[in-house]
């Protein structure tokens, strides 16, 4: 998630993956002079032994920092 966040924020985040490409990424992130916000983010795929979708994660993060800015 935190590729996907603009300079200056404040990140703490918990990752975690399993099969069918399984990958997500919850975390409280703090905007520069903004209250905390919680950002959580989850990818599956049909297939077990799919590879995980870290940039479809920090894409979405980015997209969620630019809703909130």
């Amino acid at each position: 998630m935190c590729a996907g966040l603009p300079s200056g924020w404040i990140l703490a985040d918990k990752t975690g993956s399993g099969e069918f490409g399984t990958s997500h990424d919850v975390g409280i992130v703090w905007p520069p002079g903004r209250s905390p916000v919680v950002m959580s983010v989850l990818t599956t795929k049909r297939d077990i032994g799919a590879a995980p979708d870290s940039q479809m994660i920090a894409e979405t993060a980015s997209l969620l920092a630019t809703a909130l800015t």
